[in-house]
């Protein structure tokens, strides 16, 4: 069953990059486990969009921003047409960013 596309805005590449260089600095295994553990959730998550609760720090969610969390890592993303786009990927210890 084919999914829907995802597609990463250029910020959301650079989130993802610097966490894995960042992780990387202490243990290569431990970047590889986070980027293969966040790219099967995307797999399951261009299968089924509405998988994951709403983004509980978007202001006046309709519902279509979403969120999930990979070790320690919140992913939000959005849900357009047959597209799936990441938003941005933060630490959850950072303090929440409402948008």
């Amino acid at each position: 069953m084919p999914g829907n596309k995802i597609s990463w805005s250029e910020n959301s590449k650079k989130q993802f990059t610097d966490a894995l260089e960042y992780i990387m600095e202490d243990s290569v295994q431990s970047a590889e486990n986070l980027q293969n553990k966040l790219l099967n959730k995307l797999e399951a998550v261009s299968k089924h969009p509405e998988m994951f609760p709403p983004d509980k720090y978007k202001t006046n969610n309709d519902g279509s921003f979403r969120v999930f969390v990979v070790f320690h890592y919140r992913v939000s993303y959005r849900i357009i047409r047959n597209e799936i786009r990441i938003l941005r990927i933060r630490h959850s210890s950072m303090k929440p960013k409402y948008y």
